[in-house]
C-alpha cells in the first residue's frame, strides 16, 4: 500500500515447482522499496504520521531481521544501491531548499560526502 503505515512483504518464487516461500515483511512505504544488488538487503523510507514530508532512511536484512535508521530528513529519495552492496546514495532538501546526493555506507565506517 502506499501509506504511511504500510507493510511491504517480500516473496521467494521456485522456478522449478512455483512454490512460494514469505521470506519477509517491512514496513516501508511501497514505493520506495528497493533490494540490493545481491538481494541480502532492502532499503526503503517511512513516515511517522500521515501527509508527512517527514522521512527516515532504513536499511533491513531481506527477511526484516535486521534493521538500521540511517537519517530522518525533509523530502529524503533513497537513490540506489551500488553493486557491492554496502554503499548507496540518497537525496535530501537542505534547509535552502537545495538538492543534496548523500553516499551513504551500511556499516558506517565511511563517513557520509554530500554533494
Amino acid at each position: 500500500t502506499a501509506q504511511h503505515d504500510g507493510m511491504v512483504e517480500l516473496w521467494e518464487i521456485s522456478i522449478s515447482d512455483m512454490s512460494t516461500r514469505l521470506v519477509g515483511t517491512h514496513p516501508a512505504f511501497y514505493f520506495s522499496f528497493t533490494l540490493s544488488p545481491d538481494l541480502t538487503k532492502a532499503a526503503y523510507w517511512r513516515t511517522e504520521a500521515p501527509h508527512s514530508n517527514l522521512r527516515t532512511l532504513v536499511i533491513a536484512a531481506s527477511d526484516g531481521q535486521e534493521t538500521l535508521e540511517i537519517t530522518t530528513e525533509n523530502l529524503l529519495e533513497f537513490e540506489r544501491w551500488l553493486l557491492d552492496s554496502q554503499h548507496f546514495t540518497y537525496r535530501l532538501q537542505t534547509a535552502q531548499e537545495e538538492y543534496v546526493t548523500v553516499i551513504g555506507d551500511i556499516c558506517r565506517t565511511l563517513p557520509a560526502y554530500a554533494g
